[in-house]
């Protein structure tokens, strides 16, 4: 009978992943991840097959438990107009908020894939894919906060947010939205970068986003009657 598999996955897989987020893939060491997680190697080698492994489950649990939550209000069907325009603008000030609090000295300091995939990504498909799918969902969310701020149906909205994920070739029918979404995750996206080097100008751009949102959804509004 095999070895019961006795430690805490969900632990490890955390632990691994802020490992990853402060210091980024490449310069994190078996050595570090053995230290970090409390595992040592032949056990991390045989639950998630090597360190690339472990980090395509860390990048994972990244995704569900920390960015898709954050942009699930962008995306609820049930927001009216309005409540979708607090949303994309709570989206930024929100993060401007956690990014103001975060110790200095916190791993989670910006954003696991600006920190950790520039260096693998150069090398390998599968991850320049995630960080392509990643900028996706964020120009997906923000699109149909956009446009349900601006009054779109719920099934218009889905429809919109969905051919963003899909393909670059598939657009929403407005483009205007797209573009201005686009902006607005490359402010997110830049903030990010940002957090660990300069905190102050981090949360300038956090709040641009905020600004710029305001700005949109109050003239959307102002169109609609």
């Amino acid at each position: 009978m095999g070895r019961q598999q006795v430690f805490d996955t969900v632990h490890a897989v955390e632990a691994a992943r802020d490992l990853f987020w402060q210091l980024g893939y490449e310069a994190v060491s078996l050595t570090d991840l053995e230290r970090a997680t409390g595992l040592n190697r032949s056990s991390i080698y045989n639950a998630f097959g090597s360190k690339r492994g472990l980090f395509d489950v860390a990048v994972e649990n990244y995704l569900e438990t920390i960015i898709r939550p954050r942009i699930a209000p962008l995306l609820d069907p049930s927001n009216s107009p309005s409540a979708a325009a607090d949303a994309l603008i709570r989206y930024f000030t929100a993060l401007a908020e956690t990014v103001a609090a975060l110790p200095a000295d916190s791993p989670r300091q910006g954003c696991l894939l600006v920190t950790a995939a520039p260096g693998i990504a150069g090398q390998d498909e599968t991850v320049r894919q995630v960080v392509a799918d990643y900028h996706s969902e964020l120009v997906g969310a923000f699109t149909a906060a956009l446009e349900r701020a601006g009054g779109a149906q719920a099934g218009e909205v889905q429809v919109a947010a969905a051919q963003d994920r899909q393909t670059h070739a598939d657009r929403p029918s407005d483009p205007k939205s797209v573009s201005r979404a686009r902006l607005l995750a490359s402010l997110s996206v830049s903030a990010f970068a940002l957090a660990k080097v300069d905190r102050g100008e981090s949360i300038v751009l956090l709040h641009t986003g905020a600004d710029f949102a305001t700005e949109w959804t109050e003239a959307a509004h102002l169109q609609r009657f």
